[in-house]
């Protein structure tokens, strides 16, 4: 006696596998999407690394304005005006440093980077530095948030000689 498929099986097999495809896109885009978030955190935490390094290799004539949150070299800011280095001081005072460069020059912060806005603090004891991220470079002044929340690291490290 042969058997056949019926109509009720085929339907049943193809509404099956159906939701086996759809799980599957589902799980690789939340996947994708963490990937994504770790390796911003990964660029964070290497960035702080990378600020306080700077900070270190600074002299004692380096001085930190703190109501603006730059910090000056002598006469000459760490950081400059234009985005090299990695860091742009807004002109509101905001420090803005390079997580990720999406286009055009590396280690120049630049329209559609993702970047992270930089914040320190100093007492005779001890320097904090603080990063908020992530955040989608505009120009200007202007920030985007890159996911629907932010996130905050925060250094502190003794100063004391």
């Amino acid at each position: 006696m042969k058997s056949a498929f019926t109509l009720i099986e085929v339907l049943a097999a193809i509404f099956i596998l159906s939701i086996v495809i759809v799980v599957s896109f589902q799980s690789m885009s939340y996947m994708n999407q963490t990937h994504q978030q770790n390796e911003i955190r990964y660029l964070a935490l290497n960035c702080l690394d990378s600020e306080m390094s700077r900070l270190v290799m600074a002299d004692k004539n380096t001085t930190y304005d703190i109501s603006g949150g730059a910090y000056k070299h002598g006469n000459s800011d760490l950081g400059t005006q234009d985005g090299d280095y990695g860091l742009k001081i807004a002109s509101d005072g905001r420090n803005f440093v390079q997580l990720k460069d999406i286009r055009g020059d590396f280690n120049k912060v630049e329209d559609g980077d993702f970047v992270a806005i930089l914040s320190w603090t100093q007492s005779d004891d001890n320097v904090t530095l603080t990063l908020k991220y992530p955040y989608i470079y505009k120009g200007g002044d202007v920030l985007q948030n890159l996911w629907y929340f932010d996130e905050e690291i925060t250094l502190k490290t003794s100063i004391k000689s």
